[in-house]
C-alpha cells in the first residue's frame, strides 16, 4: 500500500497568524499586549535611537488557541505575542547550551507517582501565568523586536517603533534557559519574601525538596 503524508493541523484549537487575522482576535491580542506592558516585558524605542545601533531586529508573530473546559465546551481565546525564535539563528549568536533547560526524567516522575500512592498524597498542579515574561535576564540577553501585525507605530519621520526587551518573550530562543534559571533561583533562595528555601536535587535538576 502506498501512503501520502503531509502535514496538517496538529490540533483544531491552535491558530497560526494568518488564521487570527479576524475580529474574534481583537480582544484577546488586546489582552496580550496588556499583559506584556503590566509584566514591563519591553520598552518602546524609536528604530533610530543611539541605545540599540547595531542591534539587530528579530521579528513576532501570533499564536492562538481556544482553551476549552473539561466538557469539551469552550472557555476562551487565548493570544500569545510569541518571537520568532526560528529566525535567531539567522541574526544572533547562540550556542545549544544558552538553549537548553532541564525537564524531570521518566523515572523521576514514576517515582513521584509511586511515593504519592505509597503515602497516600494528592498531587497539586500549579502555573505561573506568563512565566517567560517574568523571566530575569542580563544585558546580554535583552533582544531587539519588531511588534506583531496590528501593533506596529511609525512616526512621521517614517521611523518605526520597536521593542527593547527586558524579559525575555516566548518563542525566544533562549527563553526556556533563563526562565529556569529565574524560577531556580526563587525555589533555592531563602531571601523573603519570595525564596522558597529548597534544595536542587542533585539527581535531576527539576527536583526540589
Amino acid at each position: 500500500e502506498l501512503y501520502a503524508l503531509s502535514k496538517a493541523k496538529s490540533s483544531p484549537d491552535i491558530f497560526s497568524e494568518r488564521q487570527m487575522a479576524g475580529p474574534r482576535w481583537d480582544e484577546p491580542k488586546q489582552k496580550e499586549i496588556a499583559k506584556i506592558i503590566r509584566l514591563e516585558a519591553k520598552t518602546d524605542v524609536w528604530a533610530d535611537d543611539p541605545l540599540i545601533k547595531g542591534m539587530p531586529i528579530c521579528e513576532m508573530t501570533w499564536a492562538g488557541r481556544c482553551k476549552r473546559n473539561p466538557d469539551g465546551t469552550v472557555l476562551k481565546d487565548n493570544a500569545r505575542c510569541c518571537a520568532r525564535g526560528d529566525l535567531d539563528k539567522l541574526r544572533l549568536n547562540i550556542t545549544a547550551n544558552d538553549k537548553t533547560a532541564p525537564v524531570a526524567r521518566n523515572s523521576t516522575n514514576l517515582a513521584y507517582d509511586a511515593c504519592a500512592c505509597l503515602r497516600a498524597q494528592h498531587r497539586k498542579d500549579y502555573d505561573v501565568p506568563g512565566a517567560y515574561l517574568q523571566g530575569d535576564q542580563n544585558a546580554s540577553e535583552r533582544r531587539l523586536y519588531r511588534p506583531p501585525a496590528g501593533f506596529r507605530v511609525v512616526d512621521e519621520r517614517g521611523v518605526e517603533q520597536l521593542w527593547l526587551s527586558n524579559h525575555p518573550f516566548y518563542g525566544q530562543t533562549d527563553a526556556g534557559a533563563i526562565w529556569n534559571r529565574t524560577i531556580n533561583a526563587t525555589l533555592t533562595s531563602d531571601r523573603e519574601p519570595d525564596g522558597c528555601g529548597f534544595e536542587r536535587c542533585s539527581q535531576d535538576p527539576s527536583v526540589y525538596a
